[in-house]
């Protein structure tokens, strides 16, 4: 996979409170990106999968890692509501 030596060299400058935004139209690989992340971060196959139907998915390790689908969200109340302002708390 290409995205997966991108994802490792990416994972060894991210920091304690990083957020990234992955943008894309579904099935473009953003998901097997985060996989890619997580394992690079973790040392570890952690199954990871898409939060499109949970929203959020929480990765425990050092970092813990917050994964977050967004995409069927319309009004940026609706984050609030939903309580993914936990996701960004320090």
């Amino acid at each position: 996979m290409h995205s997966l030596p991108w994802a490792a060299r990416l994972a060894a400058t991210l920091r304690p409170g990083d957020a990234l935004a992955l943008s894309g139209e579904l099935g473009a690989g953003k998901t097997t990106f985060v996989r890619a992340l997580v394992q690079a971060l973790h040392g570890n196959a952690v199954p990871v999968s898409s939060p499109t139907f949970v929203f959020r998915q929480r990765y425990d390790g050092t970092p813990p890692v917050e994964h977050l689908d967004l995409f069927r969200i319309d009004d940026p109340a609706e984050a609030a509501d939903l309580g993914l302002d936990e996701a960004f708390r320090a």
